[in-house]
């Protein structure tokens, strides 16, 4: 259960700052298009958490429908070791520089440890 716990925590940190790095970019711009309509709805867990969430059944089946991107924002080490198959790999570190590249068009739903 703590361990649990923790991976709630990390990643919605991890969402959190993924968050502000693509609103910093976006800042002055026009605001992207809204997520279709089979975009994922998030899942609040919790009424103080401050991202949003999705099941991991539910993420799986929108991964495979190709709804969403996973992006893995651990360091190398940990994302060689072990990964979900198919998830980007951006360090938390260089997130806001990859934003730009990043696909558009559908929700993008990070993870780390």
């Amino acid at each position: 259960m703590n361990q649990r716990l923790v991976y709630i925590v990390g990643g919605a940190l991890a969402a959190a700052l993924f968050g502000f790095a693509i609103w910093h970019a976006m800042s002055g711009r026009q605001a992207p298009p809204p997520a279709a309509a089979s975009a994922p709805a998030p899942v609040a867990h919790d009424e103080t958490a401050s991202a949003p969430r999705i099941e991991p059944d539910d993420l799986l089946a929108h991964f495979k429908a190709g709804d969403v991107t996973i992006v893995d924002v651990r360091d190398a080490d940990s994302f060689v070791a072990a990964h979900i198959p198919g998830a980007l790999h951006i360090p938390l570190a260089r997130v806001e520089g990859e934003v730009p590249y990043l696909p558009k068009g559908k929700p993008i739903v990070t993870y780390c440890t």
